[in-house]
């Protein structure tokens, strides 16, 4: 009778003694396989000295050893053997699950000419996973994948030159599950394949268990993942101890395939390559979770096999769960390598980042808890008073299985701190208030929560999330008022700032200049243009508007600045009248999203032939950002509107 995974799991775990140990050199030979006994006593004395340097380094579980497998310079890689059954039948119960709130759904912008999603998580960041999904050719080099092999691409319907409808979708999620589990640090994951391969650069591969030649991949035949130990970051990484190795038709349904990948990448090329050991309870194989597919709440650790729970974490003793063989802490251990990225939110009032008004009664904001103690907090304004409903939804894959790390947790407080509205839900991995507001600016605060059911610790609860709202919205921006007054003097024998060459008297004109877009109750009085025109930039910019005709009426200009990457670096906005400025500086606040609106209104002294107005977006550090404006109804009117 053919064993599950869990049975032999079970019987790899007792094999073992009950307490969990760590690995050495003193041990190791006690739980090896016998043929991995028998390559330790074949290494040289240089071999073994790196094997020694490995252990130390990295934590190895003892119910690990008889999976590990050494190569010749003393490197080892863990095996992770399935059940290709048992996975299948996980799968398919995965499929006919019920769906779940969808938020975040992975989209591709562009695709390669045989189908392949071109997908980024964080473009330009300093390191990079690339998911590989259309095959590989590895040389041997003698050490590392000694022997080498040609792996196929990623193919379900036999046509290997093109990814199919099906095919494309399932890379999408793939990658989606994958890049939440990461969005915490700043890693790019990626389906590109990069230019170079460093250190830095970790691929993995998403292939068949058979080569091309129809010869089994490195333990095609019964492994789920097979990797590398300690290698990410090192001289030696590339090209001889990668890629990590995933094989789909031994896993099941994209879900496996992505904790799979998730876990290869993580547990041998960055987990285990940074120290991370399996997570297990006493006396067991790899941690499967808690609760069943069909759970909101129902949880796994990455670092475990949690192949068919909702809600996949990192861990450090299984986030509250009882019985814990492994303490590690998982985060601390990545953030060594990886880094955190950058926060798009403060996390007091003073330091709020301002949500996007969609639109009188919309407003917007999408962020990414890095850590257990991370608050983000977003600002915004009503106009008037009613209902105000908020909805935060973590990030949540297309298919049957959520996959989102992150449990939110949400507070809305007024402008004197007061907690109006709050939701922390056990059972639910998401947040919806909503409140009687009046007028006034409003902060909403989004963290982490665990779950009293399955994970009662909030440790792993970091990943994306979006935030909805609907009621009476204005732009929250600054509450002072800046203006200056002019006073200008025209005659026929003087040179004025109105360039007015048909006055023939002397003329007093007194002209305000607003310079922010809120009056002094925090109404807000410049919104973003209803047709809008997006403009995308990364460089300090200008551009021009210029009078063909005079304009008896005047005119009103209205901007929006909007970042469109995370940055605190500074970007003002102002309009100019040749080389003076007549509104603004406005800074853009920091933080993905953030936006500035600009308004000035021109008066008729102004708004004459021959004057041309600039909006000049000071921007030093080349941060991308869009400007908003109505270009149609500057250009298009039969009026006294100025020229784009």
């Amino acid at each position: 009778m053919r064993a599950t995974l869990s049975q032999l799991l079970l019987l790899a775990g007792l094999a073992c003694t009950l307490a969990s140990s760590r690995l050495t050199t003193d041990n190791i030979e006690n739980y090896l396989a016998a043929d991995q006994v028998q390559q330790l006593k074949g290494l040289s004395r240089a071999a073994h000295n790196q094997l020694a340097r490995q252990l130390e380094r990295v934590h190895i579980d003892t119910a690990d050893g008889s999976n590990l497998e050494l190569d010749a310079w003393g490197m080892f890689r863990i095996v992770d053997t399935v059940d290709a059954d048992e996975m299948a039948a996980q799968a398919k119960a995965s499929e006919h699950g019920p769906r779940q709130r969808r938020s975040l759904l992975a989209q591709a912008s562009a695709y390669r000419s045989d189908g392949l999603p071109l997908l980024h998580s964080k473009p330009g960041a300093p390191n990079v996973i690339y998911l590989d999904f259309d095959g590989h050719q590895q040389p041997d080099y003698g050490y590392g994948w000694a022997g080498g092999f040609d792996a196929k691409p990623y193919n379900l319907d036999g046509d290997a030159k093109s990814f199919s409808a099906v095919e494309t979708a399932n890379i999408i999620d793939v990658w989606g599950r994958v890049a939440e589990d990461f969005a915490p640090f700043d890693v790019d994951v990626t389906t590109v394949e990069p230019s170079s391969f460093g250190s830095r650069t970790t691929r993995c591969l998403i292939t068949s268990r058979q080569q091309r030649d129809g010869s089994y991949m490195p333990h095609g035949s019964s492994a789920g993942g097979v990797a590398f130990v300690g290698v990410f970051g090192t001289s030696y990484y590339q090209p001889y101890y990668s890629p990590a190795l995933v094989y789909f038709d031994n896993l099941g349904g994209s879900k496996t395939i992505a904790e799979a990948s998730s876990h290869e990448l993580v547990t041998p090329q960055i987990g285990h390559n940074l120290g991370l050991p399996h997570d297990r309870r006493e006396g067991e194989g790899y941690f499967t979770g808690v609760g069943s597919s069909s759970d909101p709440t129902s949880w796994g650790p990455i670092m475990g096999a949690p192949y068919s729970k909702s809600v996949t974490q990192w861990s450090k003793g299984l986030n509250g769960v009882t019985g814990s063989a492994n303490d590690e802490d998982d985060i601390y251990i990545i953030e060594a390598l990886l880094s955190l990225r950058q926060d798009e939110a403060g996390e007091t009032a003073d330091s709020a980042a301002v949500m996007t008004v969609v639109d009188a009664s919309t407003i917007q904001a999408s962020g990414i808890i890095t850590e257990e103690d991370d608050v983000d907090v977003w600002r915004f304004t009503v106009v008037d008073q009613g209902i105000v409903t908020l909805s935060v939804n973590p990030w949540y894959s297309g298919g049957n299985i959520n996959g989102n790390n992150l449990d939110v947790a949400v507070q809305v407080r007024n402008a004197a701190g007061s907690v109006v509205a709050a939701d922390a839900r056990n059972g639910q991995t998401n947040a919806e208030i909503s409140f009687s507001a009046q007028v006034g600016t409003y902060y909403l605060y989004v963290w982490g929560d665990g779950d009293g059911t399955y994970y009662p610790s909030a440790y792993g609860s970091l990943g994306q999330y979006t935030v909805q709202g609907s009621g009476h919205f204005g732009m929250s921006l600054p509450t002072t008022t800046k203006s200056t007054t002019t006073t200008t003097t025209t005659t026929t024998t003087t040179t004025t700032t109105t360039k007015s060459t048909t006055a023939q008297s002397t003329t007093t004109t007194t002209t305000t200049t607003t310079t922010t877009t809120s009056s002094e109750d925090g109404v807000a009085s410049c919104s973003c243009p209803s047709r809008r025109v997006k403009s995308f930039f990364d460089d300090d910019r200008t551009m021009g508007f210029r009078f063909k005709q005079d304009c008896a009426q005047g005119h009103t200009f209205q901007f929006c600045v909007r970042r469109s990457e995370d940055s605190r670096k500074q970007m003002t906005v102002q309009l100019e009248l040749d080389s003076d400025v007549v509104a603004g500086p406005l800074q853009v606040e920091s933080g993905l999203g953030a936006m500035a609106c600009l308004r000035y209104d021109v008066p008729p002294a102004l708004a004459v032939d021959g004057n041309k107005f600039t909006l000049h977006i000071i921007n030093e550090n080349a941060q991308a950002f869009q400007v908003m404006h109505d270009r149609r109804k500057i250009t298009r009117t039969k009026h006294c509107e100025p020229q784009f």
